[in-house]
């Protein structure tokens, strides 16, 4: 299953929180980050304060995706002539658009029933 998440709206658990202290400096992915934003680490005097939270979505890791269902051709697809139907393969997406958007969650309590 593909789900294309150009116009997705994510809501992801919690993963991973740290923050900076007084003691403590950001490590070198945060410091990276704070640098790609343009965003200064010290102020006056002295260090600023940050809180980095981040959420993903990790490969293997169940997700609930609601969006529109399409079944179209496999590029990637195995051709194989058995009969009409089987002749060429299919893979299912879920897609979405600004109007229609997709919504992906990692939420345990909506998978289950």
């Amino acid at each position: 299953m593909e789900i294309e998440i150009e116009n997705a709206n994510i809501a992801a658990e919690m993963d991973h929180r740290t923050r900076t202290t007084f003691f403590k400096e950001a490590d070198e992915l945060e410091t990276a980050l704070l640098a790609r934003y343009g965003i200064d680490t010290h102020g006056l005097l002295l260090r600023k304060h940050f809180r980095f939270d981040e959420s993903t979505l990790d490969y293997g890791e169940t997700i609930s995706a609601l969006g529109r269902g399409l079944l179209e051709l496999d590029p990637k697809g195995i051709h194989q002539e058995r009969g009409y139907r089987e002749q060429v393969s299919y893979r299912p997406r879920i897609v979405g658009s600004k109007e229609w958007p997709v919504y992906i969650s990692d939420d345990k309590k909506l998978g289950k029933q």
